[in-house]
This record gives structure tokens, C-alpha cells and sequence, in this order.
């Protein structure tokens, strides 16, 4: 009867302790999960940016509804003209992080119906 592996064992086990220790010992497998962390950090945050941007553009749509801001139209229409830009910026961004095409936004957020006033 044979005790241990034997001679093919041992070589098996050698080979695989040495694979395994090459990619954990070295630190080639942790540096990946690192970066592949921070990458990940990073395109939440840039989710986050584009969601607070479209959030502040829906409050100020409504703002423009509100017949008691009307005097404000220019300034409202210049600063969603503003988070526009930086939306589309944030998403080239993130589209590229992603490794996919950029996603348009629906112009029609970012249209603005001006109370007859300002017609």
C-alpha cells in the first residue's frame, strides 16, 4: 500500500502550490481586485453626479412652473443649459469607465416650456 501521494502526486501538488503562490504571493491578483474596486467606486460616484444633476434639473423645471419665479426664466434656462453639459460630460466619462457606448439623454429633459410670458 502507498502512503502519501507519490511520485505523480507531489509533482501535481508542487505545480499548483507554486501557481497558486505566484498569484497570491506576488500580489498580481490582489492589485487586480484593488483596481477593479476603485474603478467600481468611481463609476458609482459618477452615477451619483448624474442622478443629483437630473434631480436638480427636474427642481428647477418646476421652479419655472411656479408663476412666483417667472422673473427668473433666464437664470433657470442658463443653469440646466450648465447641468446639461455636465451630465453628458459625466456620462462620457462613465461610459468609458464602463467599457460601453455613451447613453443619450432625452432631449425633452432638458427642454424648457416657458410659462406664456416668456413666449
Amino acid at each position: 500500500m502507498r502512503d502519501g501521494f507519490g511520485k505523480g502526486g507531489i509533482a501535481v501538488a508542487s505545480i499548483v502550490g507554486l501557481l497558486v503562490g505566484t498569484v497570491l504571493g506576488s500580489g498580481a491578483f490582489w492589485q487586480w481586485r484593488s483596481d477593479e474596486v476603485e474603478r467600481m467606486k468611481v463609476a458609482v460616484d459618477l452615477h451619483e453626479k448624474i442622478e443629483t444633476k437630473l434631480l436638480r434639473v427636474a427642481q428647477l423645471r418646476a421652479e419655472l412652473q411656479d408663476q412666483s419665479v417667472t422673473k427668473d426664466g433666464n437664470r433657470i434656462r442658463r443653469e440646466i443649459e450648465v447641468l446639461k453639459d455636465e451630465v453628458e460630460a459625466f456620462e462620457t466619462k462613465l461610459a468609458a469607465l464602463e467599457g460601453r457606448a455613451q447613453r443619450e439623454f432625452p432631449e425633452v429633459i432638458f427642454k424648457l416650456k416657458f410659462p406664456p410670458l416668456f413666449r
